[in-house]
């Protein structure tokens, strides 16, 4: 296939071709690079990477009908998958646009509200799901629908367009009836499907629509069995049905499989049955194990989206270069992946190392071999690893393909993509992904199949794919000698002139040896090649030098090449390390012939070059490879005029000479009889066709026309009318409207010509009539069919086929052709309309060879021709094939002689082989006793578990029972302790009724003490008074003696003196008190500081209290996690990993999952993680719920969380590396789990310093990058928390040590340590307080000693001060008493007797005190009393309470230690039983061993007696020796007996296979031959007839004017031409030749002809243009009545005739229309043409 141009499809014209032409190394940089200039002549691509036309027109119509203008559609096949990519999208949108959504809307069909279904949809389930997203987001969802390839094909969304556009599809909603915010409120109309199947209206869904096509076209094949248009049916696969759809995919999956590798009808396919595979190399492998997909990139995903599923997220190994969309999926989808770019041994010996070290892995992905350096993974050694470290193998065969390469036995699936060479016409896109039976993941792949697999493998796509797919197994064959050719030739120039730097190929790879491994027997090395060379510019020459398709996909009939690596190769190479090859071009050969010598050849390569190929420096067979392709083979039938091939079987020039043939005399005298009698008969038969013609034509600012409608008779027509009215503008109007070329017309090069001067656009017309049984889609168009296609002078065009009412059916130009095909309106061929210029041509200037062409493209009998032509050439390559192999027949009877001889000899040993065979069959039931003795001992050690079982259980009874009979007791002592507490509460009512008696007696006995000491006191100032006044009076006396004796001086000194001490005494006192103050400040002092050292001690013992507790627990515990969460979470977890209803186990709790590197930051992480290790974490919400249901059920709650499998990478986002983070004293075994405390906790940005003037320093020095928090060590536990507050400075916070159990795995040894330390430290610290509160005590009882002691000094200075205050007021009274009158000493007696009265009342009153306060204290004493026996009581009933405590706690622990017991008990039944279960296992491993090997063995022979005394071993050394024996005869003669017979075998088979093969060669040769030449035969006898028919028509129609004459047809020479004798007198002259008529015998000679000619074709409307230019009136006239009755004669044929002459010889009738033109407008004398 030759290079197309930029953008177009390849192949050529077709609508859902799967590549496109990159012809120039610069237009394939450009397209990469994203030149606009080259994306825009882009009419299409790979669908994956370029979403086709009728996706994006399906999805700009639905974001009309449901979007916005901000809004784009990505469609999709079913809803399961529209909901991935929704959750994709919006999961990347979660960081980069937090407010855009995403939303998800189901096209299904219609429901039919009286049925319930819709049978149509219920059949093909034209059926798409729609995610709608945010336009400036399209680059997220293309990297979907690029990497998964799950997105829609162009077949899928051109039918469902039409069904949406139609009202058949509409969004799924509650009722399953159409949305009706969204629906069509109309009925549902037809849905046309693909014009390929489309004829008629389907009322029942697309599948009845499509298949009408079908079955039209399989009831005119049977009305019609003439052999071309069988062959052009089956040429073109125009005969598909989409009810086969199913049928097609079993045909797919067989092939796939292997099963079916002839090209068989789908009939016998279905007819084969469910079969049984053995290509694959794979027992038990069927076509149930392969699944379809939309894509090969789909099948890729989908299996590692099962793998995912079935065996948990982990992470993948992507194992070689890959296609760079493999990678995007293990990256992008799940935990990602380990890339070995190189795929070479060092690369293994890495990955055995890391899986050594712990490291697990989901699967390794690799392609066998790879793109595009085609080197092949050392599988056996991989395999190896697998099963070693237990991972899964994927491998990728699309480039090898199955019938090359066996890799199925060392992979778990092989996936590949069914769009490259298994279907090779580059026009459908799939894949396939096969389960292997032997693989150990199989069973589990399978049941989880069965929930995730969905079938969106598109109908119409299977069915071409399966099309395409028969011929696979040649195909490939055709290709692997092709390419090695190649590839010869391209590594013998290396060493040469040329400038071939390297050929990557599997034959000539380094990897050679492991592609040999698994290479089978009769497979190539494939059609994929790559070449670099020295320079860019020689790369850049040979790329574009070279005439073969270029574009991209790897895999197609014919040869296509294209420029590798692609820029993301280039980046993951520059990433990798790898190597970049900007001198590379990649190429894929095809299936056409040529031969090369040399690189000059391959530079100069041209379609079908003969020579001869170079010679096979690998000494490989080279007769193999002397044909290689470069040229596709044609895919239509309009080939271009090349060499016949010469046959043996050539007709001879006597059996094919047309002149002379006696046939072609008899048909020539049928013709003339039957000629006759039409002519007797008349024509007035002749009816108008009831569909296919022409009823009118209209035209709108066309050429000269403003507006012309001109209505068309049935039959004839003639148009009339002056030069330059705007005739033959009507029939380039009916050209152009049903598709027809500018150029076809003659009248211009583009449409935009044909546009009236003036005007920016122009319209066209054409009716066409569509009555009668054979209609077309009546239903659906009614009785006429409205053509009309508009074009403007900006160059655009459109079609718009209408129904006879004017409603719009159709825009699609293929849809109008199909209606040119069914009725047979042949536009293009020239015969059929004949334009003025071509007419004149023909009449005028045509040479014989070129009223020939027009012969045989008219009668389209050059078509067949060209069909016959490939035959005879295919049946050339099969002669020469069959030359070959009659050579190699002889060599394989030889091989097969000499084989049969060393079977002979090999037989004289079978004494030795049958005593070797006996030996075997000992061997045999050797092992299977040493089985059969393994189960006895097994039954046995199992009857002896169930002892032990019983055993257990009694026992565990019996702790039951114990435990039991404890727990009544704890429960009993409890109640006796509850009983006893409630008895002390009367008691307690009683003490403080006696308290409160007892203090109000108390109180009253105080105030009667109170009253006594006052009365005391009152008796005491009376008895002073009284000695006073006794002194007075004695005083008095001695005064009144002394008055004039000198003592009132001595007074005055004494009272000076007096004076003087009171004032010190009142100064001492007063200085004395002020010390008081201070005194009390120093006891509230000393109390308060006493009370606070009180307060820590009791913190501190309760530290200390925890701090034992924790180190007990840690020393009982050892370190288990399990003492940290419930006691039910061991069987919460155990029920989660025996759960199968999740969609991912779910993980935790988080504790579990991370281990802390540093222990000393236990307490402080723990503290701070808090709940989040108590976590468990799911991947959806119904995970979620069924999570929280089952932790429900088992009483232990904890907090859950939904995360995903998205790898977070925080490479970029740590701080400095100096610093320690809490991620990296954590390891963490679950990337789940990293990734929550990553989002949740910030653990990359967290940082760990020991000292907290370290974070101090650091954190004021400079803001930290990549920092949120510190975390450092304060004392005993306890943590600091530093981080930068809103303002930038530092926000400082505590946090408390941990005090519970430990959730995170840590160093045991050194907790306990810690622990232990700790505790020394808090006890150091309380004794320490303990001391301090001593101290303090002392320091208040001395406080309060000196404040007494204080008090005691007061008192005696008061009473100092008091007395000399006395004595001063006694001086000074003496000194006033002596100038008194002598009745003082009067006055002091009275006032004595006074006092001594009121001494005596005060006497009785103290009596009566005394009394009353005696009476009290007997009150208080039985109050006492009463209290005393209440205390008592209590006492007692205290005792029995802490009697029944320890009781109580005795109880607790006997319940402990039974509780205890009863659980080790049930603990070791449950591991008896589990014992006992393993042992079942074993017993019927055992058992099933012993069924196998004794089935085995009874196969190798019924059971024999093995001797006493022998076993496996013995027997095996005496084998050993025997075959020992045995192999040195069978070395002698080159294997043992059953290799020698298969040899032998396979020899004679061979020989047999090669015989047969050449006998059905010989015979398919002679077939093809024989059909061939009956073919010709049939068809030389057609176009003999053809020719007597014109023949007699044109002599027939020359002698209405008396003329003679004859066509003189050469099909030898390709020649046509006619001899005429106008003179009527000649009758015996020879005939005038063309050339010599004058101009009108020549015109009415050749109208004849011409006429003739229509009369052999099969069209319904014939147009000719000016046809009597060059004749005279005479010749005119007959001519328009010859012409008018030849149409009479042409039952239901249209005629179109246009003349610029009058008809006024000629009459409007039934069956003839005359439509005269206007004259020109004035001024105007020819049709205006922009310059071109």
């Amino acid at each position: 296939m030759l290079a197309q141009g930029v953008g177009q499809s390849i192949p050529a014209d077709t609508p859902h071709a799967v590549s496109v032409s990159l012809p120039t190394w610069r237009s394939c940089v450009g397209y990469e690079e994203g030149e606009e200039g080259i994306l825009k002549k882009m009419n299409n691509g790979y669908p994956r990477f370029f979403i086709d036309k009728c996706v994006t027109s399906f999805a700009a119509t639905l974001i009309e009908r449901y979007g916005t203008l901000d809004e784009w559609a990505i469609l999709l096949p079913s809803h399961a998958v529209a909901v991935r990519c929704a959750s994709f999208i919006q999961q990347h949108l979660a960081a980069l646009d937090p407010d855009a959504k995403t939303r998800t809307i189901d096209l299904l069909p219609r429901t039919d509200p009286e049925n319930g279904n819709a049978q149509g949809a219920r059949r093909v389930s034209p059926m798409v799901s729609v995610v709608i997203y945010p336009k400036r987001h399209s680059a997220l969802a293309k990297s979907f629908w690029q990497h998964t390839g799950e997105g829609v094909s162009s077949r899928r969304a051109e039918l469902c367009h039409r069904a949406f556009n139609d009202g058949f599809l509409a969004p799924r909603s509650s009722d399953n009836q159409i949305d009706g915010n969204h629906g069509h409120t109309t009925s549902p109309k037809s849905i046309k499907g693909p014009l390929r199947y489309q004829k008629a209206r389907f009322a029942d869904g697309p599948e009845e629509h499509v298949r009408t096509r079908a079955n039209s076209l399989e009831e005119e094949r049977q009305r019609n069995t003439d052999d071309s248009v069988l062959f052009v049916e089956e040429r073109y696969g125009r005969n598909l049905d989409l009810s086969r759809a199913s049928q097609a995919k079993v045909a797919l999956r067989r092939r796939i499989a292997g099963a079916l590798t002839a090209d068989v009808d789908l009939n016998d396919v279905t007819d084969t049955g469910r079969t049984e595979i053995g290509i694959r190399q794979v027992s038990g492998f069927s076509e149930e194990d392969v699944y379809l997909y939309p894509s090969g990139m789909s099948s890729i995903f989908n299996t590692h989206r099962i793998m995912m599923a079935s065996r948990g997220a982990l992470k993948s190994i992507c194992f070689g270069f890959p296609y760079i969309d493999t990678l995007k999926i293990l990256e992008k989808w799940g935990p990602g992946c380990l890339f070995y770019g190189n795929g070479s041994a060092e690369d293994l010996d890495d990955l055995e190392k890391r899986c050594k070290a712990g490291e697990k892995y989901l699967a390794l992905f690799c392609e066998f071999p790879g793109n595009p350096l085609l080197k092949c993974p050392d599988l056996a050694r991989i395999r190896a690893l697998a099963d070693r470290f237990d991972f899964a193998v994927v491998v990728d065969e699309t480039i090898g393909n199955f019938l090359n390469i066996h890799v199925m036995p060392h992979a778990d699936v092989v996936v590949s993509s069914l769009t490259k060479v298994f279907s090779g016409d580059s026009n459908v896109m799939g894949g396939s992904s096969i389960l292997n039976p032997l693989s150990r993941y199989y069973h589990l792949l399978k049941k989880t199949m069965e929930t995730e697999y969905e079938d969106n493998y598109w109908a119409e796509d299977a069915l071409f794919m399966e099309r395409n797919s028969r011929d696979f197994v040649s195909r490939i064959a055709r290709i692997n000698v092709n390419a090695e050719a190649i590839c010869n030739i391209l590594q013998a120039s290396k060493y040469g002139q040329y400038s071939v730097k390297e050929v990557y190929y599997p034959k000539y790879s380094p990897t050679r040896p492991f592609y040999e491994e698994y290479r089978s027997p009769t497979g190539g090395y494939g059609g994929l090649l790559s070449v670099t060379f020295r320079t860019s510019a020689e790369a850049i020459a040979f790329y574009d030098g070279l005439e073969t398709a270029k574009g991209p996909s790897l895999g197609t009939n014919f040869t296509l090449r294209l420029v590798e690596p692609e820029p993301e190769h280039r980046t993951r190479s520059d990433e990798m390390q790898l190597p970049v090859y900007s001198t590379c071009a990649l190429q894929r050969i095809g299936l056409a012939r040529c031969q090369l010598r040399s690189l000059d050849s391959i530079a100069l390569m041209a379609p079908m070059k003969r020579l001869r190929p170079a010679d096979n420096d690998q000494g490989d067979d080279s007769e193999e490879s002397d044909v290689i392709g470069v040229e596709t083979a044609q895919t239509n039938l309009r080939q271009d005029p090349r060499k016949k091939a010469r046959l043996s079987y050539e007709i001879s020039s006597a059996e094919t000479s047309e002149e002379s043939s006696d046939d072609e005399a008899v048909i020539e005298e049928q013709e003339s009889s039957f000629r006759t009698q039409q002519q007797s008969s008349g024509a007035s038969g002749n009816t108008p066709a009831d569909n296919g013609i022409l009823e009118s034509v209209t035209c709108s600012n066309f050429m000269c026309h403003n507006y012309l409608e001109v209505p068309l008779g049935p039959l004839i027509n003639f148009i009339i009318g002056h030069n330059g009215s705007g005739k033959s503008a009507i029939l380039t109007a009916i050209t152009i409207c049903l598709g027809g070329k500018a150029t076809a017309t003659n009248r211009g090069q583009s449409l935009k010509s044909f546009i009236k001067e003036g005007s920016d656009n122009a319209t066209l017309g054409v009716k066409i009539k569509n009555k009668g049984d054979s209609s077309y889609q009546s239903e659906v168009y009614g009785d006429s069919i409205i053509v009309e296609r508009h074009f403007t002078r900006s160059g655009t065009s459109n079609f718009k086929l209408k129904s006879d009412t004017g409603r719009l059916i159709s825009t699609r130009k293929a849809d109008l052709e199909e209606i040119c095909d069914y009725f047979a309106l042949q536009i293009d061929n020239p015969m059929n309309v004949l334009t003025q210029d071509m007419a004149r041509q023909f009449l005028s200037n045509s040479t014989p060879q070129d009223k020939y062409k027009f012969f045989m493209k008219g009668t389209q009998l050059e078509h067949l021709d060209g069909d016959y032509l490939q035959i005879e050439q295919s049946i050339d390559r099969i002669d020469q094939d069959l030359a070959k192999n009659l050579a190699d027949v002889g060599s394989y009877e030889a091989e097969a002689r000499k084989a049969k001889h060393t079977l002979e000899l090999s037989e004289k040993h079978n004494s030795l082989r049958e005593k070797i065979r006996q030996m075997g069959w000992q061997m045999a039931w050797a092992q299977v006793e040493e089985v059969e003795q393994r189960l006895a001992d097994t039954v046995d050690d199992l009857a002896k578990i169930t002892e032990d079982i019983a055993t257990a259980e009694q026992k565990t009874n019996t702790c039951t029972e114990e435990f039991d009979t404890a727990d009544v007791d704890f429960r009993d002592a409890g109640r006796q302790v509850e009983e006893l507490q409630e008895a002390i509460a009367p008691h307690s009512g009683q003490k403080e009724q006696a308290k409160q008696k007892h203090d109000r007696v108390k109180k009253e006995a105080m105030d009667l003490q109170l009253e006594q000491r006052k009365i005391k006191d009152l008796m005491k100032t009376t008895e002073g008074r009284i000695k006073r006044g006794e002194s007075d009076i004695v005083e008095e006396h001695r005064r009144l003696e002394e008055i004039n004796g000198g003592s009132n001086a001595r007074r005055l000194v004494e009272l000076d003196e007096k004076r003087s001490q009171l004032s010190d005494a009142r100064n001492r006192l007063d200085e004395h008190e002020n010390g008081l103050t201070g005194l009390d400040e120093e006891r509230r002092g000393a109390s308060d500081e006493l009370e606070k050292s009180k307060e820590p001690i009791s913190k501190q013992r309760l530290e200390v209290q925890k701090c034992e507790e924790r180190l007990n627990r840690l020393i009982k515990d050892k370190g288990k996690q399990e003492g940290a969460y419930y006691a039910s979470l061991p069987r919460l977890l155990r029920a989660i990993r025996e759960d199968g209803g999740f969609q991912q186990t779910p993980i935790g709790p988080i504790g579990y999952h991370v281990q802390l590197k540093n222990p000393a930051w236990s307490s402080i992480l723990e503290k701070s993680l808090g709940g989040m290790l108590n976590t468990f974490i799911v991947i959806s919400k119904p995970d979620q719920t069924r999570l929280s249901q089952m932790m429900g059920r088992f009483q232990c709650q904890y907090p859950i969380v939904i995360g995903n499998n998205g790898r977070i990478d925080t490479t970029n986002h740590e701080p400095d590396a100096q610093f320690e983070t809490v991620l990296k004293v954590l390891e963490i075994d679950e990337d789940l789990v990293r990734k929550q405390l990553v989002i949740n906790q910030a653990i990359e940005q967290t940082l760990l310093i020991d000292k907290r003037e370290e974070v101090v320093k650091k954190m004021n020095e400079t803001r930290l990058s990549n920092v949120k928090q510190v975390y450092t060590h304060n004392a005993r536990g306890t943590g600091l928390r530093f981080s930068y507050g809103w303002g930038g400075g530092l926000a400082q916070s505590f946090v408390p040590a941990w005090s519970g159990p430990t959730r995170m795995k840590t160093d045991v040894e050194y907790q306990v340590n810690s622990c232990r330390a700790e505790l020394q430290s808090l006890r150091a610290h309380l004794n320490e307080l303990e001391r301090i509160v001593r101290e303090r005590q002392t320091s208040l009882k001395d406080c309060e000693q000196a404040i007494t002691r204080h008090k005691r000094d007061s008192r005696e200075l008061r009473i100092e001060l008091q007395k000399l205050e006395a004595d001063v007021e006694g001086l000074q009274d003496a000194l006033e008493s002596d100038s008194l009158e002598e009745g003082r000493l009067d006055a002091l007696k009275e006032g004595l007797e006074e006092a001594k009265e009121e001494l005596v009342t005060h006497q009785a009153s103290f009596s009566d005190s005394v009394v009353a306060i005696d009476k009290a204290k007997d009150v208080l004493r039985v109050c006492r009393e009463e209290m005393t026996a209440i205390d008592n009581e209590v006492a007692e009933i205290q005792a029995k309470v802490r009697k029944a405590e320890n009781k109580k706690h005795k109880s607790s622990e006997r319940r402990d230690a039974a509780l205890r017991k009863k659980n080790a008990a049930f603990a070791d039944l449950e591991d008896l039983q589990k014992t006992k279960e393993r042992g079942e296992r074993q017993r019927e491993d055992c058992d099933s061993t012993v069924t196998v090997w004794t089935e085995q063995a009874n196969k190798i022979h019924p059971r024999v007696e093995v001797e006493s005394g022998e076993t496996p071993q013995s027997i095996e050394k005496k084998l050993d020796k025997l075959q020992a024996d045995l192999q040195r005869w069978e070395t002698r003669l080159g294997g043992n007996r059953q290799q020698i017979a298969e040899a032998a075998a396979r020899k004679i088979r061979e020989f047999q296979r090669a015989k047969k093969q050449v006998e059905d060669i010989e015979r398919l040769a002679q077939l093809l031959k024989t059909t061939l030449v009956n073919r010709k035969g049939r068809w030389k006898l057609f176009q003999r007839a053809i020719t007597a028919r014109a023949r007699v028509q044109f002599m027939w129609m020359l002698s209405e004017r008396s003329f003679r004459g004859r066509l003189l047809a050469n099909h030898k020479e390709k020649k046509l031409d006619l001899v005429v004798e106008p003179d009527p007198t000649k009758v015996a002259g020879r005939g005038r030749e063309a050339k010599t008529l004058s101009g009108g015998e020549k015109s009415f000679s050749t109208i004849c002809l011409l006429l003739s000619l229509w009369d052999a074709m099969g069209a319904p409307v014939r147009c000719l243009d000016e046809f009597d230019v060059f004749m005279d009136s005479v010749n005119r006239e007959v001519s328009m009545r010859k012409m008018i009755e030849a149409a009479r004669y042409s039952i239901g044929k249209q005629f179109v005739l246009i003349t610029p002459g009058s008809m006024g010889s000629v009459s409007s009738s039934h069956d003839v229309k005359i439509i005269k033109m206007k004259d020109p407008e004035r001024g105007q004398t020819s049709i205006s043409f922009p310059n071109q």
